[in-house]
């Protein structure tokens, strides 16, 4: 069975974490990690993809999934994200490139990206 978990400073989700700026996970997976972004961790049977929120100009940003994954396994990380996301008080939410995936969620493009508001998300 998959999980899905935040790696916090305190409560690993990997083995190999011992914080977000030194994830051996997210650099094996060539995750784009900065100080302050918050890492999710699916496993199953162990670490098998991370998700990357990170926050720019007052904007949550969805960095990416990082991992050799299935498309419904990468589909179900992108929502886990989106749900944390829905969570935050009101914020615009960004994903840095224009793809049809988005729209389905409500997203549309801005500025050579995609944007929308984190209480219209639409699963």
């Amino acid at each position: 069975m998959f999980t899905v978990k935040e790696c916090k400073d305190k409560e690993h989700a990997c083995s190999e974490c011992d914080g977000a700026t030194r994830c051996g996970l997210c650099s094996r997976l060539g995750a784009d990690v900065a100080d302050g972004d918050r890492i999710f961790v699916m496993t199953e049977d162990g670490p098998i993809a991370v998700g990357v929120l990170g926050l720019k100009k007052g904007k949550v940003i969805l960095k990416g999934v990082y991992g050799d994954i299935s498309e419904q396994y990468r589909d179900l990380l992108n929502r886990s994200l989106l749900h944390v996301c829905r969570l935050m008080a009101p914020i615009a939410v960004r994903v840095e490139s224009v793809d049809s995936y988005w729209r389905r969620f409500g997203f549309a493009e801005c500025d050579g990206a995609m944007e929308i508001l984190n209480t219209q998300i639409k699963f």
